[in-house]
């Protein structure tokens, strides 16, 4: 029987935005370099059917420049960096259910000894939920100073290929036209 561990599961809830940590901690769609392509998009007149299709066209725009950078694994090292963050985050809010469960458990079983509210099990609790805070606020701390150099990384590639980006725009747009003919 194979097995799937559990960081494997949180890392999928957490980049599949359960509970929008993903959302809250990426806040991808204020970037400057997206928001630099999109005016470009916008500039050279190709269309969308809504703010989203633009933003994703954008974002693979900004990842293809990335990857064509020779520099591409260091943008990608800071990507994982904020995302093993990012769920780190995500785990230490899943972790703040723990002591939830057991209460319900011990609700449901009544021959379980509740302890959490002894003196010692509020203390537990007191400690248990100060380190999760601690810890979930040190993570996400340090994100934002590794999202700015990934948007300064971001900004010089976009720089470096401007007109790549836009043979790019003037394609798709031709190829977009003659698909709608």
């Amino acid at each position: 029987m194979a097995t799937v561990p559990v960081g494997f599961l949180i890392y999928q809830l957490y980049t599949a935005n359960c509970l929008w940590i993903y959302e809250f901690v990426n806040k991808r769609k204020k970037e400057t370099t997206i928001q630099c392509i999109k005016k470009m998009i916008e500039a050279a007149g190709l269309k969308f059917q809504d703010d989203e299709e633009s933003y994703r066209f954008s974002k693979r725009l900004l990842t293809h420049i990335t990857n064509v950078s020779p520099e591409a694994s260091y943008a990608w090292r800071l990507i994982d960096i904020v995302n093993a963050r990012g769920a780190c985050v995500f785990s230490s809010i899943l972790a703040g259910a723990v002591p939830v469960a057991y209460w319900s458990y011990c609700q449901i079983t009544k021959p379980c000894i509740c302890v959490l509210f002894t003196t010692a099990g509020i203390l537990n609790i007191i400690a248990f939920y100060g380190m999760l805070i601690a810890c979930g606020y040190y993570l996400y701390h340090g994100i934002p100073k590794v999202k700015k150099q990934l948007e300064v990384f971001n900004e010089i590639s976009l720089l470096k290929n401007v007109n790549e980006v836009k043979d790019i725009i003037e394609k798709w747009k031709v190829t977009n036209l003659t698909k709608s003919v």
